[in-house]
């Protein structure tokens, strides 16, 4: 006979067992009905959904009601009828077990992720346990933190809404609000378990498509059947168990959840994950799929693809990234570029490419990028490496252990601010904006802003405030070679013009190169005495002056001190 349960015991155990059963009333309903006529019951459900902690609430309603809890079918032997078999984890049991289960006339209380038939208990009461929703989930999340609906939205689609699932990633992630950085590395231990008993009964076809699948995240048949390594016919009869094992949805194929897709991958050898990476980003490369799918199982090979088609892919998907808010994403792609084959066309873009994340998105380069990038590229590309280079000494830092990089960014849009203002004529904007720029001139910045400082001087007929500042920067002697400066160069031979000093103005254009050897000659030396001087041939010195001589506006080398003196 079954004692009557007290009024308010069901709540009292409910509260006991905390957030998993939040949202689970009409369930422990089902189950509270059926104890008090003493029927079997089987919850069922996927990994996560609060299977255990279900029937655990019901061991104790059944204990607290006068009932005789007995749990695992090996404790069967001499037991009575009216005893209440707890079985969890039916899943795992073996046939003979199964066998004994299903001659048992008493009350059963099971559990797992199983189909109820195959328990062949005919006249249990079923309870599935589904997905709980974004309400429920909600709550669950803010009984630990306070989070906003997108965060909410976000452990909904990761966990599927289990609820044990939301519990596990909360006991895992420290900090919430960082968890869409952390989500993809999680490592749930549930998870986990159920992936390694899973493979204990799947068959080999099964445990590569679902490797595949996990890896892939979507995907059509041919491709799975491609990445996976199997015929089409076989990858999909795979995939078909995969879905009577509640692994898997169909159309599109894909894992039931993304914390299970990626329990799946952690699971999986590096060694294979790689390979299956490089198989697919190869497949969906053929295949002509966007960039930026592609360059995501790039980004996720341990060593470079080595072939041709990889830079250009991942420079493509940089710009996608970019153009979506995502830099850092971008400047993976980039960086993962630079490990491929390339040309040196492919290489200029890389290098453009690079140079605009660090100008805008304040992302810093690193010595060994540039290095490889400047030995491929030259004209435009190469001067804004050459730039980059100088303005932010990469691989640096400054005296309080920080990035060289960081603010630069700002001064950089505050130099192109004045060059449109000049553009524009108005001289007060640029003197106002050359006040509020740094003043450190071995930055590309600041060349770059005093530049067109000193173009809209000479412009508006103020040629010595120019000279005033170059003075105070130190610009007034030779400039390295960039393209910043070569701009500030050009401007200075102006504004020597303007102030009555054409010499001045012909030595701002040439290179540091062509002033030593102007130097030379005016000195008595000869071309060969040159040559041997600086160990090149004198071919090479002829040229050299030959366009000295373009700048100068003479074609002969005596008229040389016409133009520099003596």
């Amino acid at each position: 006979m079954v004692t009557p349960l007290r009024p308010g015991l069901v709540g009292t155990v409910v509260r006991q067992a905390g957030s998993l059963l939040v949202g689970r009333e009409r369930e422990i309903d089902v189950l509270t009905d059926a104890l008090s006529t003493a029927r079997s019951c089987v919850v069922h459900g996927a990994t996560g959904m609060g299977k255990s902690a279900l029937l655990s609430v019901a061991s104790s309603i059944a204990v607290r009601s006068g009932l005789r809890p007995v749990r695992g079918v090996r404790a069967l032997a001499g037991v009575d009828r009216h005893a209440v078999l707890v079985a969890d984890d039916v899943e795992r049991l073996s046939a003979e077990e199964v066998e004994r289960l299903a001659r048992f006339r008493g009350t059963v209380l099971a559990a797992g992720d199983v189909d109820p038939d195959e328990l062949g208990l005919v006249d249990a009461v079923r309870v599935p346990l589904r997905p709980v929703d974004d309400v429920v989930v909600a709550e669950i999340v803010r009984r630990r933190a306070d989070v906003s609906p997108d965060l909410v939205s976000l452990f909904v689609e990761f966990t599927g809404g289990a609820p044990g699932l939301v519990c596990d990633v909360l006991d895992t992630v420290p900090d919430i609000p960082d968890l869409p950085a952390v989500l993809s590395g999680l490592r749930l231990p549930r998870l986990l378990r159920a992936v390694r008993r899973h493979w204990e009964t799947l068959d080999a076809d099964a445990v590569a498509v679902a490797r595949a699948l996990a890896v892939l995240g979507s995907s059509e048949p041919d491709v799975l059947g491609e990445v996976s390594g199997l015929e089409l016919f076989r990858a999909r009869s795979a995939f078909e168990r995969l879905v009577d094992a509640r692994l898997a949805w169909d159309e599109p194929m894909r894992m039931r959840t993304p914390a299970l897709r990626h329990a799946i991958r952690h699971e999986t050898a590096p060694e294979l994950r790689d390979r299956l990476h490089r198989t697919a980003a190869d497949v969906l490369q053929r295949r002509c799929r966007s960039a930026s799918s592609v360059a995501e199982h790039v980004l996720e090979c341990a060593e470079p693809v080595g072939t041709r088609w990889a830079a250009p892919v991942l420079h493509d998907a940089a710009r996608t990234h970019r153009a979506a808010g995502r830099p850092e994403t971008a400047a993976r792609c980039l960086r993962a570029a630079l490990r491929e084959p390339w040309s040196g066309d492919v290489a200029a873009r890389v290098a453009m490419a690079l140079a605009d994340l660090h100008l805008r998105c304040g992302i810093p380069p690193r010595a060994d990028e540039l290095a490889r990038l400047r030995a491929f590229v030259d004209g435009e590309a190469a001067e804004w490496l050459d730039a980059v280079a100088l303005d932010w000494r990469c691989g640096e830092l400054d005296p309080r252990g920080r990035a060289r990089l960081v603010g630069a960014e700002q001064d950089w849009l505050t130099a192109l601010e004045m060059w449109a203002f000049r553009d524009r004529g108005e001289h007060a904007e640029v003197a106002r904006l050359m006040r509020e720029l740094d003043t450190s001139p071995d930055r590309g910045c600041v060349a770059l802003g005093t530049g067109a400082f000193v173009a809209s001087c000479v412009d508006a007929g103020k040629p010595a405030d120019a000279r005033e500042v170059l003075v105070r920067l130190g610009y007034m002697g030779a400039l390295p070679t960039s393209w910043a400066h070569a701009l500030l160069s050009h401007h200075r031979s102006r504004m020597h013009l303007a102030l009555g000093a054409p010499r001045a103005a012909v030595w701002d254009e040439l290179t540091p190169h062509e002033s030593r050897i102007v130097r030379l000659v005016l000195e008595g030396e000869t071309n060969r005495e040159i040559a041997a001087r600086f160990g090149v041939t004198r071919r090479a010195v002829e040229l050299h002056l030959t366009r000295v001589y373009r700048k100068a506006g003479i074609s002969r080398r005596v008229q040389l001190p016409l133009v520099f003196g003596s």
